[in-house]
């Protein structure tokens, strides 16, 4: 028995002792709860086998670093989730999570902080209570007992300034820019800020990756133990990485038949037993680990998407080389590999007749869009058309010479961009949206662009998660307010367009439906064309096509990383930097996201006058009946009239 000193004095030491040691799958499923902000499931987490050991990986006292790629909805954001959580609850220090810019920063905090904090019990009592007038807890700061929560963009060096941290979460690693200021790359900056803490100091990145030699996250997964997660087949027993190539579906109905093949026994497993099959698997690495855990997974183990689904998302993205490579990265958590030679000898692409002259629009041709490349003397317009199975045709350029610094040449861009087009049927197709870049004479390219809603500034850039980014405000008052209506410049990936454009370039000749050959004339109206095909009219010059075929893809070793970038064999090539622009006019125009229903309805348009107004009718039967006038672009007066809900007849 004790007396009351000694059991006083249990109770002290019981105070100051370390909490028990406690993996953070263990602490994740005992107090994390999912909340409805971001998850369509609420409540408290349950774990799948596939996400124990990553999570387990950060409380494991001989990794420093994670390193996870990994398909979206996966692994990622639950992992940074948990790992915060925990350090509050449990392991209180510093942290630093870095998101690609400062708006993603606050969309995370808001998104998924902020509603974590709230609904888990061990986080709330914790965290400094959010006031209006408090600086504990900000949207990019959130303060807790022993330490603080720093959330910033990784574009700004100062972002990482001043710091000591314990815990450094990378968040989407590939959107960041590969160097900020003159102090080299955001997450160099970040690792220093951990040598204060040594041995104690965690580091994780996490992403999908996306170009082969310039993805980060591919990079630090090779530098890791390279685990993957291997799962047993239930009639041979035979453990294995799920692989794309051992998917199989029936032609008449891959949503309903997909199935996953072993790759030992051939037998099919459907997705009851892919799934119960994941819960027994294991995570196996390819050496030793050297304090770098490094983890891969693809959609395939997904215990909530079907093989059926994947199936029909690939059969509608393996066409087009932008949306198949979103499917490569983001659903199989692999690097995209481009190639690395020009797309064909420009000769070759010259002997292709498209069977028009330019200044015509084809049949086929249902969209035309602009591009123009600004240059010290000249702007370059190339007007492109577009049509079902993302065909293209090139339709025509004007080169508007002088001086861009002074107002005559954007006074003939002006007079360009009313560039008419006619059709087989008859109709005056008008340009439908254009795009300009703004890499030079910038202030003057947001002063013509500037009110104009069938045009958008571009700003090239080499990477991105889509071809055409979410736009930014350029134009701001002395008081730092942004002005109504003003200039917004778009950021273009021209790598993604330069790779979707050349694997165009490279496809095979059209077929003959009558010989089954490639002999025939490309006017043949038995001609099979494949999807994507580049249409060029017959009168095209060839120094033009030396500028479409003007640059190619090369890898390279870069401080012990590879890298790829794209590089110029010769030194005029507007031609691929106004397709390029073209391009992106026509993905904000929604091309990539037309069915054959938007096509059926511009068809119409084009193809038949009397059967347009008949449409327009049908569509706003209480609109007021108008005449057409005569001589003037009965496509666009069309479209004009149909949104101000005016039908009309001929």
């Amino acid at each position: 028995m004790m007396n009351s000193a000694d059991q006083l004095l249990l109770e002290v030491s019981r105070l100051w002792a370390p909490p028990p040691r406690e993996s953070l799958s263990v602490w994740a499923e005992r107090e994390f709860r999912l909340s409805p902000e971001y998850s369509a499931v609420t409540g408290r987490l349950r774990l799948y086998k596939f996400q124990r050991e990553p999570l387990d990986s950060f409380t494991d006292p001989h990794i420093r670093e994670i390193v996870i790629m990994s398909a979206t909805q996966m692994l990622k954001t639950l992992t940074l989730q948990a790992i915060i959580g925990y350090v509050i609850a449990r392991d209180p220090g510093p942290i630093l999570l870095a998101q690609p810019t400062e708006k993603d920063a606050e969309s995370f905090s808001k998104e998924r902080i902020s509603p974590m904090i709230r609904d888990i019990p061990a986080l709330r009592v914790k965290v400094s209570p959010e006031k209006r007038t408090s600086k504990g807890n900000t949207i990019l700061q959130k303060d807790f007992l022993g330490g603080a929560l720093s959330i910033v963009g990784a574009q700004t060096p100062g972002n990482f300034a001043r710091r000591s941290i314990r815990v450094f979460l990378a968040d989407e690693r590939d959107k960041w820019k590969t160097n900020v200021g003159k102090e080299g790359d955001g997450f160099s900056l970040g690792v220093k800020r951990t040598a204060t803490f040594r041995s104690r100091a965690k580091i994780v990145q996490v992403c999908s990756p996306t170009l082969e030699g310039d993805s980060a996250i591919a990079a630090a997964y090779e530098g890791s133990d390279r685990r993957k997660f291997y799962i047993p087949c239930h009639a041979c027993g035979q453990e294995q990485v799920l692989e794309w190539g051992n998917v199989r579906w029936e032609a008449a109905d891959p949503a309903g038949t997909a199935h996953y093949e072993c790759a030992s026994c051939g037998l099919h497993w459907n997705d009851a037993q892919r799934w119960a099959a994941a819960e027994l698997g294991e995570w196996r690495a390819d050496r030793p680990s050297a304090g770098v855990a490094g983890f891969w997974i693809s959609e395939l183990y997904s215990p909530w998407k079907k093989l059926g689904a994947i199936a029909t998302d690939f059969l509608a993205k393996k066409d087009n080389p932008s949306e198949f490579q979103t499917f490569v990265n983001t659903s199989l958590a692999e690097v995209w590999r481009q190639a690395g030679e020009e797309p064909a000898n420009w000769e070759t692409l010259r002997g292709r007749k498209g069977g028009y002259k330019r200044g015509q629009a084809p049949v086929g041709t249902l969209l035309i869009t602009a591009g123009a490349d600004v240059q010290k003397d000249r702007i370059v317009v190339d007007f492109w058309g577009w049509g079902r199975t993302r065909h293209s045709w090139f339709l025509d350029r004007q080169v508007l010479m002088g001086d861009t610094s002074r107002s005559e040449v954007w006074e003939a861009l002006d007079q360009a961009r009313q560039a008419k087009f006619r059709s087989p049927s008859g109709i005056d197709m008008s340009v439908s949206m254009g795009a300009i870049d703004s890499g030079y004479a910038t202030t003057e390219v947001y002063a013509w662009a500037r009110g104009k809603h069938d045009w958008i500034v571009i700003k090239g850039q080499d990477s991105g998660a889509a071809m055409l980014g979410a736009p930014r405000a350029v134009d701001f008052k002395l008081s730092g307010k942004r002005i109504r209506r003003g200039a917004r410049v778009w950021p273009l990936n021209v790598s993604m367009a330069k790779s979707e454009l050349y694997s165009q370039l490279r496809m095979d000749a059209p077929i003959c439906t009558l010989c089954l050959g490639e002999g025939c004339e490309s006017g043949c109206p038995d001609l099979i064309y494949p999807a994507g095909w580049v249409f060029f009219a017959d009168d095209t010059e060839d120094e033009w096509f030396r500028e479409l075929c003007a640059e190619r893809f090369v890898t390279r070793t870069v401080k012990g990383f590879r890298r790829g970038e794209w590089i110029k064999e010769r030194e005029r090539n507007e031609a691929l930097d106004t397709r390029n622009y073209s391009r992106a006019a026509a993905e904000h125009a929604g091309v990539s996201r037309y069915r054959e229903n938007n096509w059926h309805q511009l068809a119409r348009f084009v193809d038949a006058p009397v059967a347009v107004a008949a449409v327009v009718e049908h569509e706003i039967e209480s609109a007021p009946v108008q005449v057409a006038p005569q001589g003037q672009d009965f496509q666009a007066l069309a479209r004009q009239r149909a949104r101000r809900g005016v039908r009309y007849r001929l």
